[in-house]
């Protein structure tokens, strides 16, 4: 369990490193390049921690069921409340094209960096480790929509940065219980 821990520490210094990157380059670079290179980040960490898992098709087909959840979710969340119920806005001329309300790049993001996400999980439930995760992804799920918004890519109507957390860690929690307990 220690070296989950310490893998996990090591994957939040590396999103915290990427968060400032973007933040600080996000402003100077064109806006359509941000959702192309969000997918490309999440093939590329999803072929990483393939090639780490690939001995074990039972845990990378886990991970990918659990990566199609996320991109239900997604569609879910982002087509009732962002497109039908106008909570927010996710700006429609920075991506290739958009799916009920989401950019096709962050569903291939959503599949691919969830499945990459849950094959660095341990196999074996551990309530302090899911906790921290699911407050972990919230947190910085939280920082990349006000990243979003600070850049013109997301713009919030009727919502804020605590709906966004508060969503973010229900959809992770539920996901840590579909790995944990549905997906067995």
């Amino acid at each position: 369990m220690k070296h989950h821990f310490i893998s996990f520490f090591k994957l939040a210094i590396f999103l915290i490193i990427l968060f400032t990157i973007f933040w600080l380059v996000l402003p100077l670079i064109p806006k359509i390049i941000f959702w192309p290179t969000f997918a490309l980040l999440a093939f590329t960490w999803f072929c990483y921690e393939y090639n780490k898992s690939k001995h074990d098709k039972k845990r990378v087909a886990k991970a990918l069921k659990i990566g199609l959840l996320l991109v239900a979710a997604n569609l879910l969340i982002n087509y009732y409340f962002g497109f039908l119920q106008g909570a927010y806005i996710i700006e429609v001329n920075y991506s290739l094209f958009f799916v009920l309300g989401n950019p096709i790049e962050l569903l291939v993001g959503s599949l691919l960096g969830g499945a990459a996400w849950f094959l660095r999980i341990p196999k074996k439930f551990n309530k302090i480790y899911s906790a921290v995760d699911v407050l972990t992804l919230a947190f910085f799920g939280m920082i990349a929509e006000v990243m979003l918004i600070g850049n013109g890519l997301l713009t919030y109507i009727a919502v804020d940065s605590l709906n966004a957390f508060l969503t973010y860690a229900l959809v992770w929690a539920i996901l840590h219980f579909a790995y944990y307990k549905v997906l067995k």
